[in-house]
């Protein structure tokens, strides 16, 4: 098949799941590579694929007021809406149990692919 015969289908309609994962524990300790490797595979067994955005810096205060900062990399997958609702309650419990976490940053959002 050529370029020119390919048929564009029309954008599709899936769900975007960003997940924002720190780069340090509580004590500003690096997190073994390990722990991002195995969140790595576990997007990519369900998702079928990732981005991952090397550092976004984050901000965000406690019930008190006290602001926080945050090195974070963000790991971007586009799934299909029969699996977005498990992935993100895993994915979430991944997080917050890997790397010791009492939250998790995990965003699901409507998005219009364009796929052949």
């Amino acid at each position: 098949m050529t370029p020119l015969q390919l048929v564009h289908s029309g954008p599709r309609a899936m769900l975007r799941l960003t997940a924002l994962v720190p780069l340090k524990d509580n004590d500003g300790l690096p997190f073994p590579p390990e722990y991002f490797l195995a969140l790595q595979q576990f997007l990519i067994r369900f998702a079928k694929g990732l981005q991952e955005h090397s550092v976004v810096f984050g901000r965000w205060a406690n019930t008190d007021g006290k602001v926080f900062t945050d090195d974070n990399t963000a790991f971007v997958v586009t799934c299909d809406h029969d699996v977005a609702a498990r992935l993100h309650a895993d994915l979430d419990v991944l997080i917050r149990t890997l790397f010791e976490q009492q939250a998790a940053y995990v965003e699901l959002a409507d998005v219009r692919v364009s796929n052949f």
